[in-house]
């Protein structure tokens, strides 16, 4: 439908289907189109420590599989309770323990939320301004009117916010989905431990075939949707709405989930490329808004005191959009900008593995060989004595990635072999 400017707007309903072909895409992040930004890449960190590793999973990414349980429907909590065996989202009413198995799972709120190591560059780039011009004072002004009456809902503010997303009309393998479920999580992986799968209300990221030759659905919880060739995987934002005097906390506790969900999607990609994320740092955005309140949320996960993951939600921007003309503008800046940054995030990821696909033996960081170059060195000085136990027990103690296994896994073998004794006595 149109907007007030006559720009394209997609209307709120759920899409089930593919979307019609869109002209040519264009890989950019700028308002007009254009090329898109490559700074603020994602640098290469220390490496946590991997599963077990055995011969047979040594030629990644072609070993790379699915946890048990991916593809399949996550159970529903909720439909217990309510005696349905849907993915119907409860608006209004949550599960009444969903705020605790959330906390039980490690998806802190931001009470107990650490700010991002880069958190300042998220603030700088959401509040920076656009080459585009602001709307015109009347769009706020219509903005007050359509969602001002006493029987405006949920729907309502969707509708007449829909506006102030940015179209991305020409790129044919970006696109975004409404109050669907993500079908295709894995069961129970921890942070949906006992709870039905993640239902964002607004989610927006590249479709399947975009990653190419890089086979992202064997990463799980890459893939949003079950059966679905132009599913989206890895998208990097995700909103909730609420009707006008609903409760924004509850929609936080949604985003909080549905975020949890995009980082272990993202954290998994990058652990099978070998390539995580820096400590602390966040590239995946949330928000919640009830039509007057826009809050915006960075997401990321770092280990417990245990080595389980938690799950960050911290807050990094809040916007009244009723208050008057120019934050009205400013929030539609902030929510501008989040797109456009999730999107480049989502294109820098897929590069990354596309790459990492086609050259997989030369992608391994040079300073992360030479740490495991001094790990696997110690580690065959003991072949000089006789070893009561297997390769497969002897390669397992070794923090590989699945970039530089094969090397160092050829590596052992050839100590094993000539080791004095390899059988237990």
């Amino acid at each position: 439908m149109p907007g007030p400017g006559g720009e394209q707007i997609l209307a709120p309903e759920r899409q089930t289907g593919p979307a019609p072909p869109r002209g040519k895409r264009d890989n950019g992040n700028g308002e007009n189109n254009g090329n898109r930004n490559d700074n603020g890449g994602v640098d290469a960190g220390r490496q946590p420590k991997r599963a077990r590793i055995t011969r047979e999973n040594l030629n990644p990414p072609h070993a790379l599989t699915k946890e048990k349980g991916a593809g399949e429907p996550p159970p529903n909590t909720a439909g217990a309770a309510t005696g349905s065996s849907s993915y119907t989202k409860a608006i209004p009413g949550l599960p009444p323990d969903f705020a605790d198995q959330l906390g039980k799972n490690g998806i802190l709120n931001p009470r107990r939320s650490k700010p991002p190591a880069n958190l300042g560059d998220l603030a700088v780039r959401l509040a920076r301004s656009r080459g585009s011009p602001s709307p015109p004072d009347s769009e706020y002004e219509s903005y007050l009117k359509a969602t001002g009456r006493a029987g405006s809902t949920e729907m309502t503010v969707l509708v007449e916010m829909a506006p102030l997303l940015k179209p991305y009309g020409g790129d044919d393998g970006y696109s975004r989905e409404f109050n669907r479920p993500f079908t295709a999580m894995p069961k129970d992986v921890g942070f949906n431990n006992n709870l039905p799968a993640p239902q964002p209300d607004f989610i927006e990221g590249l479709e399947k075939p975009e990653y190419r030759p890089f086979p992202v659905d064997k990463i799980p919880g890459a893939v949003l949707y079950r059966h679905d060739p132009d599913s989206l995987a890895l998208p990097h934002l995700a909103g909730e709405w609420k009707g006008p005097g609903q409760n924004l906390e509850e929609a936080r506790l949604q985003s909080a989930y549905g975020g949890a969900a995009l980082v272990h999607g993202r954290n998994q990609a990058l652990s099978a490329i070998g390539t995580p994320d820096p400590p602390g740092h966040a590239n995946i955005t949330t928000f919640t808004t009830d039509g007057t309140t826009l809050n915006f949320f960075a997401h990321y996960a770092a280990p417990a005191a245990n080595g389980t993951p938690e799950y960050h939600q911290y807050p990094i921007a809040s916007t009244n959009l009723k208050s008057s003309a120019e934050e009205f503008k400013k929030g539609r800046r902030q929510l501008r900008n989040a797109q456009d940054n999730a999107r480049q995030e989502s294109y820098r990821l897929r590069d990354m593995m596309r790459t990492y696909r086609q050259a997989p033996s030369m992608q391994a960081p040079a300073a992360a060989k030479e740490h495991r170059q001094d790990d696997v060195g110690g580690f065959l000085e003991a072949f000089a004595q006789p070893m009561p136990f297997s390769f497969d027990e002897a390669l397992a103690d070794l923090p590989l990635s699945p970039i530089d296994d094969e090397f160092f896994a050829q590596q052992i073998q050839l100590a094993f072999d000539k080791s004095p004794s390899q059988s237990p006595d």
